[in-house]
């Protein structure tokens, strides 16, 4: 199972000023904030190869001259060879005209040969200056024209131009009233919102209110509200490395479609959709890592049946029906997610096979805790089950390590599904290899990792 940079990572701030769900406390990680420029290219110099029984990938060459031959190091747990480096290059010069060995992965014995190196890019920083929406014909960041140079705008102009693009904000907390939906970004960009709101209950119902058709895009600290459609899309052929993460996205009308390659998910607040779910995962092998969904209409996380090898980690999901909605899809893993509270079933599983289901608390819903109907798996064990009203588990028999008892959460009542101190969670999960406490030595705290979204 591949390993995840995700436990360094920490919601925006102000959304968690503003809302105590779950009660994430984790810091941001460099590789996908902006401490690094995107690695420069032409077709990105040398991406690292699969490592050979890694099983990971590693990222594109991070290197200060816009991505080196080698490809990044990745650094896995077990037998993944995990996310390397990316965004850590940027700069003006190229790549290396050929691509040199793939970085190995800790777990991959060795690492793939790089691709070939491109005749070298530019990762260039545009800025939006004014919340309007507007589109004057020709504009560009040295003459917008209008009231200044729009997100509408700087995402043409990234679209029409060969560079790759990070495209920022004059100023935190920039307010954009969409009168139609965003142009589909083609090309790698990075958006970082920078908290910028986009208001999109005046963009219509002619498509998604963001939608991506290119690869390695990532749009980071965005809030965005009350869409009559999709908010964001990742669509069919998209990606790889396409990333949504630290944004705040709510009272949608429709949930947000996540297809392509390899997409990733994290570290998103999702709440009060009036949709069937907040978030479709049509994509295979996508990463749904870290997001927190509170009082959806319907379904928290819904895998449809494309979406093989879907990895969920670390979710904490509130009143959903399910929480989690897998179809017959193959080959899933849910790890230390946490789902509580929901008016049916905590976690479907109806058809869906080889499923790898550890570390994981499901209390308080108003089913089944897991409706397992058909389901077959790899691994059914390590979880804790509390108060789930027509039984724990059906369809499936409980593992001889799985817990039956009160989880002990800190203060539910005010969504906070932490762990108090003498939780049976606490220290009696499977160590699944990943790190959940970066800032100190070792995997975990104490003498094993917890069960659930978060380690006390």
């Amino acid at each position: 199972m591949r390993s995840a940079p995700f436990f360094g990572l920490v919601m925006v701030a102000a959304a968690l000023s503003a809302t105590a769900a779950c009660q994430f406390n984790y810091d941001m990680v460099g590789g996908l904030e902006d401490g690094g420029g995107m690695a420069g290219s032409g077709t990105d110099a040398g991406t690292g190869g699969d490592s050979t029984s890694g099983g990971g990938t590693n990222g594109i060459g991070g290197s200060a001259s816009g991505g080196s031959s080698a490809g990044g190091t990745g650094t896995g747990a077990s037998d993944s060879g995990g996310f390397a480096g990316a965004d850590t290059g940027g700069s003006n010069a190229g790549g290396s005209d050929t691509g040199g060995s793939g970085g190995a992965g800790a777990g991959g014995a060795s690492g793939g040969s790089g691709g070939s190196g491109g005749t070298g890019g530019v990762s260039t920083t545009i800025t939006v200056t004014t919340g309007n929406d507007e589109q004057d014909s020709g504009a560009t960041p040295a003459s917008p024209g209008g009231a200044g140079f729009s997100l509408r705008e700087a995402i043409l102009y990234a679209n029409q131009n060969p560079d790759h693009f990070e495209i920022d904000f004059v100023s935190s907390g920039i307010n954009i009233g969409l009168s139609s939906p965003l142009p589909t970004i083609t090309k790698t960009v990075h958006i970082l919102g920078n908290q910028t709101g986009i208001q999109a209950a005046g963009a219509g119902t002619s498509g998604p209110c963001i939608s991506v058709s290119g690869a390695d895009v990532e749009l980071d600290t965005l809030w965005i509200f009350a869409c009559p459609t999709a908010p964001v899309a990742f669509l069919p052929g998209s990606g790889p490395g396409n990333v949504l993460s630290n944004s705040y996205i709510a009272d949608n009308d429709a949930p947000a479609l996540i297809d392509g390659d390899s997409p990733t998910v994290l570290y998103n607040y999702w709440a009060s959709s009036d949709a069937s779910s907040v978030l479709d995962v049509y994509a295979s092998n996508a990463d749904i890592l870290a997001n927190q969904v509170v009082d959806p209409a319907g379904a928290g996380i819904y895998l449809r049946d494309t979406a093989d090898g879907a990895y969920l980690l670390a979710n904490c999901i509130i009143n959903a029906s399910p929480g989690i909605d897998s179809q017959a899809l193959d080959g899933a893993t849910f790890w230390h997610n946490t789902v509580v509270d929901g008016p049916g079933d905590g976690v479907s599983l109806t058809g869906t096979t080889n499923v790898d289901f550890r570390n994981n608390i499901v209390s308080g819903n108003n089913a089944f805790g897991v409706d397992a109907s058909g389901a077959t798996f790899t691994f059914f064990n390590y979880n804790l089950y509390y108060d789930n009203t027509s039984g724990n588990a059906n369809g499936a028999a409980l593992g001889a390590n799985d817990l039956t008892g009160n989880p002990l959460f800190t203060n539910p009542g005010s969504d906070d599904y932490t762990l108090q101190t003498g939780s049976p969670a606490i220290d009696s999960a499977f160590d699944t290899g990943d790190d959940r406490t970066p800032t100190d030595p070792g995997n975990y705290n104490g003498a094993g990792p917890d069960r659930g979204f978060v380690e006390k």
